[in-house]
């Protein structure tokens, strides 16, 4: 009978060696058989570190054994505790030649067996937990090496469209880590699987360190760079009957937890289920005190009853007609009360749906009027940074602002440059007096049209006040002077963006009746309708309608609800509202009042840099230190926090960042309806107020 040689495990080996080994390689043993483990995926280094030994030590036991050394070991160890299966004899090796069709059949089955299997013992719990954790965190970093690079790029790649405070760590190793970067309150998600890099150790120990919040990724319970973590998601990483590692699971995970952030990012706001004056009502009966009339749009507040009559009588009578065919009597209305008197030369309304529509319209228009007088080289728009003028794609190149752009960027038109904002509180040098800082503005704009060539210079683009972007920024006195001098001198056209600060909202009609001067052409919009229906409209001069007219015949542009006599019905009503109750006024007295109450309240606030506006259009600019007017870390996203805050309190207000330059820099935009009381600006104020204060002591709290 032939003796058949017993097969034992390395482990067990060791085991039955430690009664004859020396006391120190007995130890070093010992705590291999303790901490199998350990032993296959974390380096001999960190072992003896751990274990209060020498790393020669495990070298030596190792040899002692019967091996080579130390990696030959733990080598035999790792297969060891490889699974069997009909293909575990190929594990390891690239390429296997000589497959059958069916060896491949059964290797594809395998896989996808195994990897349905991994996704089954996901915790849909703990991942939402996880996202929520993320998208709380001011700062996401996500770490990967080596084989979890591919998940870890994917995790930073879906949620950096969304979040602009996502950083992908570690792309060399731990030398590539700026480890101090880490801070308080950051997220942290580490991605591995056995045998763990000393990358990824190091990582997830250096962000419990500095108190981040650790999310670990990782195939089994026990995994060391799930120690002490905040959240842990397992996935499983078993070897398929393929070469590689299973990675479906992890890349599941991150899947799931990007898709998480983004929807708590946009996370589902509450049902406006109707409205009352300066009021909305929510589903759940809280009444919720408008304090930024939406985006500047509801004047009226909610609900007023001549609007509404209106519109019922409207889609009794008509409710579409395409302006191809037709015209009707509604839009000639409205366009009769717009520019029946010609405000400033404006003879022609041109009815669109909204603002971005009526910009592209005034582009549109300034391009064609330059052909139709045989000027065909002005294609050149100027506008300014830190602008808002729409998000369609010519709006979008019009406007200034970096972060609005940059998705965009490859689709931009090259034929819009920017010049300085006339933004005093940013711009203005500390030695500079108001005269001074125009003139240098205006030489700046001089200095563009010789760049780009006056005769090239199709119109210069600019909102009256600035609105979203910046938040409610009046240009300084005689600004606008001196750009209507600088556009006649070289023959191009002025287009005003009066779409958030126009039809009344700075206490006259037309926000540049202000200014001393008059556009050529004027987008409108938000307050023009009211909110109540989606219309904007472009005014513009009778020289460069007739000039078209006279020309080709007709305007070369169009969109299928142009003139739509439901939202004519509905902007007509709400203009006539306006002039019968003589709200104008009222927009400028309760302006005042709303004035007067901000600096009450922030004057002195440590962080509130400047209080801006015009009318019931107004803004306060925070920073972190208003001696150096230095904004907050975009990552603590404190507008996002305020506005979450204020609504807490009963409060809707319109908070923006990218204040200072389009990244950096937090506002917060107010404009209630012009029905507003004094009482309910007093509330405003209050309830603002406490929604700051709470967002500054939260984020000040989370640095400590």
């Amino acid at each position: 009978m032939s003796a058949v040689a017993e097969k034992i495990s390395p482990l067990e080996q060791l085991r039955r060696s430690l009664p004859d080994l020396p006391e120190r390689l007995r130890e070093a043993g010992r705590f291999i058989a303790d901490h199998e483990f350990d032993a296959t995926t974390r380096s001999m280094r960190d072992l003896a570190a751990t274990a209060g030994l020498q790393p020669a030590t495990f070298t030596r036991l190792a040899q002692a054994i019967g091996h080579t050394g130390w990696d030959q070991f733990r080598n035999e160890l790792v297969e060891a505790r490889r699974p069997s299966g009909p293909f575990s004899d190929r594990v390891g090796r690239r390429g296997a030649r000589g497959q059958t069709a069916d060896d491949r059949e059964r290797l594809t089955s395998g896989t996808l067996q195994a990897d349905a299997a991994a996704l089954a013992k996901i915790d849909v719990r703990q991942v939402a937990r996880a996202a929520a954790a993320l998208q709380r965190a001011p700062r996401i970093w996500v770490a990967g090496y080596r084989s979890c690079r591919s998940a870890s790029s994917l995790l930073h790649y879906q949620l950096s469209l969304f979040r602009p405070d996502v950083r992908l760590v570690g792309a060399a190793g731990p030398e590539d880590i700026d480890f101090g970067s880490f801070r308080k309150g950051d997220a942290v998600v580490v991605i591995g699987f056995a045998p763990y890099s000393r990358a990824s150790l190091l990582t997830a120990r250096e962000a419990r360190k500095a108190g981040c919040i650790h999310i670990a990724i990782a195939d089994r319970v026990g995994a060391p760079i799930a120690e002490g973590a905040d959240h842990f998601l397992a996935f499983d990483a078993a070897l398929t009957p393929a070469f590689f590692h299973s990675l479906t699971g992890a890349i599941s995970i991150v899947q799931a937890l990007a898709a998480g952030v983004f929807e708590l990012d946009g996370e589902t706001p509450p049902v406006a289920a109707g409205g009352h004056g300066a009021w909305l009502v929510g589903a759940d009966g809280r009444e919720i005190l408008d304090g930024s009339g939406g985006a500047a749009v509801s004047c009226l507040g909610h609900q007023h009853p001549r609007v509404i009559e209106a519109l019922a009588r409207q889609a009794a009578k008509l409710a579409y007609a395409h302006t191809s065919f037709f015209t009707t009597e509604v839009a000639e209305e409205l366009a009769d009360l717009l520019v029946g008197n010609e405000p400033g030369g404006l003879a022609y309304a041109y009815l669109v749906s909204g603002g971005s529509e009526a910009v592209e319209s005034s582009l549109k228009l300034a391009r064609q009027y330059f052909l139709e007088i045989g000027q065909p080289n002005r294609a050149r728009f100027i506008a300014r940074r830190q602008s808002y003028h729409g998000n369609t794609l010519g709006a979008l190149a019009t406007g200034g602002n970096a972060w609005r752009r940059k998705p965009y960027a490859p689709l931009l038109s090259d034929s819009f440059s920017h010049v300085t904002p006339a933004f005093a509180y940013r711009e203005q040098r500390g030695d500079e007096t108001e005269a001074a800082f125009v003139a240098r503005l205006a030489a700046e704009l001089e200095s563009e049209f010789q760049r780009l060539g006056p005769e090239t210079v199709a119109a210069f683009v600019a909102e009256p006040v600035v609105g979203a972007t910046a938040g409610c920024v009046p240009a300084p006195e005689g600004y606008f002077r001196a750009i209507r001098n600088i556009c006649d001198r070289h023959g191009a056209l002025l287009i005003l963006d009066e779409v958030m600060c126009g039809m009344g909202r700075t206490g006259t009609l037309h926000a540049w009746e202000q200014e001393g001067i008059v556009p050529d052409i004027q987008a409108i919009a938000k307050g023009l309708g009211g909110g109540y229906q989606p219309i904007g409209a472009m005014l513009a001069s009778g020289r460069i309608v007739d000039a078209v007219r006279d020309g080709s015949g007709a305007f070369q542009h169009g969109h299928t609800y142009l003139g739509h006599p439901m939202a004519c019905a509905a902007a007509l009503a709400v203009q006539k509202v306006i002039v019968e109750d003589g709200l104008l006024e009222r927009v400028s007295s309760m302006g005042a009042l709303l004035e007067e109450r901000l600096v009450e309240r922030f004057g002195n606030h440590r962080h509130i840099g400047d209080i801006r506006g015009r009318g019931l259009f107004r803004g306060i600019e925070l920073v972190a230190d208003r001696a150096s007017k230095e904004p907050f870390d975009p990552a603590l996203k404190l507008n996002a926090r305020i506005k979450a805050a204020a609504l807490e309190r009963g409060l809707a207000c319109y908070p923006s960042g990218g204040t200072a330059d389009g990244l950096r820099g937090d506002h917060i935009l107010l404009a209630p309806p012009y029905i507003v009381s004094a009482a309910e600006i007093d509330l405003l104020v209050d309830r603002l107020g406490a929604a700051i204060d709470a967002s500054i002591n939260d984020i000040t709290a989370q640095g400590d």
